[in-house]
């Protein structure tokens, strides 16, 4: 389930910024947010799928090479996913 990413309030110190600069600042505390997210999703696909397995061959094609490839591709679909950062 996606839903669009709110903005969540900033703290009350800051309520004499302008509202266009409020938003702003918002804005990129969620792209920052979802910036390291996406990074750590990333990560984990790559894992998944680093075929480094000392004392094993690989082999392309596999049962075992489109489970973990399969996997791969649903870690990265989150990425496009735009839930909001949790409160």
């Amino acid at each position: 389930m996606t839903t669009t990413p709110t903005l969540s309030p900033l703290p009350e110190g800051l309520s004499f910024l302008d509202p266009r600069t409020r938003k702003l600042i918002q804005a990129y505390a969620l792209a920052a947010y979802q910036a390291g997210r996406d990074a750590g999703l990333n990560d984990a696909a790559a894992a998944i799928t680093d075929h480094q397995r000392e004392g094993r061959e690989w082999v392309p094609g596999s049962l075992w090479d489109i489970l973990q490839n399969e996997a791969a591709q649903r870690v990265r679909s989150l990425m496009a996913a735009t839930d909001p950062p949790p409160a």
